[in-house]
């Protein structure tokens, strides 16, 4: 699944940093999705009458790209609307340092 957290009208990260290997891809930092988007239609939770823009929302299920979309394997900052924006919340790490079967290295002199 993923989260993303509304940052209302800054586009400035809270929840994770800026990946200097994203230079010079300024439209995966900060993306401004179109209106058939369906992570847009996600975001926006529109109740009927507009947008509600929840300050916080889980995604558990697959969701078919559109366009620029397709292009980012990591997502970081979205644009939903002007001054709208929300930041996608990566999950903590869950991969386990040590391993099975692994064999204890060691460095220095030996003399």
């Amino acid at each position: 699944g993923a989260t993303y957290k509304l940052l209302g009208r800054s586009s400035r990260m809270r929840y994770g940093f800026d990946d200097e290997r994203l230079d010079g891809w300024e439209y995966a930092r900060r993306l401004a999705l179109p209106t058939n988007s369906n992570l847009r239609s996600l975001l926006c939770a529109d109740s009927g009458s507009g947008c509600t823009y929840p300050s916080v929302v889980n995604i558990d299920s697959d969701i078919a790209c559109i366009g620029l979309e397709c292009d980012i394997e990591v997502p970081t900052v979205v644009q939903i609307a002007p001054k709208v924006f929300y930041e996608y919340v990566r999950r903590p790490c869950v991969h386990f340092a040590f391993f099975n079967g692994a064999k204890r290295v060691w460095g220095g002199n030996s003399g």
